[in-house]
């Protein structure tokens, strides 16, 4: 079920366009981690994450998606320094800025985000979880891999194990 705020959201997207979804590109890591550091550079105190496909290292709108955390009634202390990196803030809500742009052929979205926003929390405990399972599928795989040899009995009581203690 969405919230009110992830309603909000998606009702400022436009009807007609279309999500181009592309395979995993490393360049965009790449990418990503120089805007980091760009932030980091004039904003050193600052939580910065890359969330989204990328660094998930799986198919997606070929994007780049940055957070960075910070109260917010302390954006005024910040705002002047990412202003400076990105230009005037695309988007003004309550609970981010928001800054899209190109970098090289990436569409890059920058998010001034308060942390103990709902909408911050949600989108960051969805990227955590995602890591989880991309963790859990490889771990798993890798058994199956070991176990392909085992007798079925035995595979059944590593593989119940593994997701008990998973």
């Amino acid at each position: 079920m969405l919230n009110e705020g992830q309603i909000k959201y998606l009702e400022t997207m436009l009807e007609a366009k279309k999500a181009v979804i592309k395979p995993f590109n490393p360049k965009g890591l790449e990418v990503a981690y120089k805007i980091i550091a760009q932030i980091k550079a004039v904003e050193p105190d600052l939580k910065v994450m890359l969330l989204g496909s990328l660094p998930l290292k799986i198919s997606g709108q070929e994007d780049i998606d940055i957070s960075v955390f910070c109260e917010r009634s302390k954006w005024p202390n910040h705002l002047d320094n990412l202003k400076k990196l990105f230009g005037e803030p695309n988007r003004n809500t309550q609970s981010a800025v928001k800054w899209e742009f190109k970098r090289e052929e990436f569409g890059v979205g920058v998010l001034l985000a308060d942390p103990n926003s709902q909408v911050t929390k949600d989108q960051v405990k969805l990227f955590i979880y995602l890591k989880i399972i991309q963790s859990f599928c490889a771990n798993m795989s890798k058994l199956k891999r070991v176990l392909r040899v085992y007798h079925i009995k035995n595979t059944k009581k590593v593989n119940t194990s593994f997701l008990i203690k998973f």
